[in-house]
């Protein structure tokens, strides 16, 4: 369980880690881009 949070806050690549993190950091900069 530890190993899938740390794939998804790193974004190593593994089942939905690389995803998850390209979404969260697509949505970052839309936010960014907001302001």
């Amino acid at each position: 369980i530890i190993i899938l949070i740390l794939g998804i806050v790193f974004g190593k690549p593994g089942k939905d880690g690389e995803s998850n993190y390209r979404r969260s950091k697509n949505e970052r900069i839309k936010m960014e881009s907001k302001d």
